[in-house]
């Protein structure tokens, strides 16, 4: 079976995605086959895991006749799809050279990092506003943290964004605010190449976990409005360790 960067490589039309053999992972295919007609959602959801997991680096260029044959999908079931993730920010269009992956300059990211302190912000605020089971919410957020340091440990860095994202999760889950949840997981997707990237080069001395367990603190003693200005500070101050890691 092909492994997944061979399946990019046909989408990109180029080597791009290929590794020495020796050092290639065991990966699952990029498309798995639908049990009916192929679908923009199925096509969507296909690229969209390979573009956050890194499998399609950014600025990747995506040939839909290379789509279209490697889906077995139409012309229209993969443009909608392309611009279904062009909507998401994960892909970018030009007249006459076609689609992209998404690349990022320092401003870009920079907003990204910005707007993400802001809507993380608001989300522990939020728990000020519900009538959250703060115990419950604390005990969650606390194995969350844990199964992060368990991942730094073992050098996962896929396993430690996963986990990292379910800590922040947690917020909206025990304080439930829909659009801003949409809103956060829009971000999370756009950044999160970027970050993948910044822990597969430094896993070891990412700081999230001990700047969580500050915020986990901070929320056992009651303090709401100190965890609400430590998450800001925590989502902005991993700017910088990704604009180097990504430029």
């Amino acid at each position: 079976m092909d492994s997944i960067s061979n399946h990019v490589s046909r989408i990109t039309g180029s080597d791009a995605g290929r590794r020495p053999r020796r050092a290639e992972p065991a990966a699952p295919h990029l498309v798995i086959p639908p049990a009916g007609p192929v679908s923009v959602s199925h096509v969507a959801d296909a690229l969209r895991r390979a573009i956050v997991t890194g499998s399609l680096k950014p600025a990747a260029r995506l040939s839909e006749a290379a789509l279209e044959a490697e889906f077995g999908a139409g012309r229209d079931t993969v443009r909608d799809a392309l611009l279904a993730l062009e909507g998401r920010g994960l892909v970018t269009h030009e007249p006459r050279r076609g689609w992209r992956v998404r690349a990022h300059d320092e401003a870009s990211i920079r907003q990204v990092y910005a707007l993400r302190g802001l809507l993380e912000r608001h989300a522990v605020a939020g728990l000020m506003e519900s009538e959250a089971d703060l115990d419950g919410l604390i005990a969650a957020l606390t194995a969350a943290n844990t199964a992060m340091e368990k991942k730094r440990a073992a050098g996962d860095a896929e396993g430690y964004l996963k986990a990292n994202e379910h800590f922040h999760a947690l917020f909206l889950r025990h304080a439930p605010n829909e659009p801003l949840r949409l809103a956060i997981e829009l971000l999370n997707d756009m950044a999160a190449p970027l970050r993948l990237a910044r822990l597969t080069a430094d896993l070891a001395g990412s700081t999230a976990v001990e700047e969580h367990g500050a915020i986990i603190e901070m929320l056992g003693a009651g303090d709401v409005d100190a965890a609400v200005d430590a998450m800001h500070d925590h989502i902005l101050g991993n700017a910088d360790a990704t604009v180097a890691a990504a430029l």
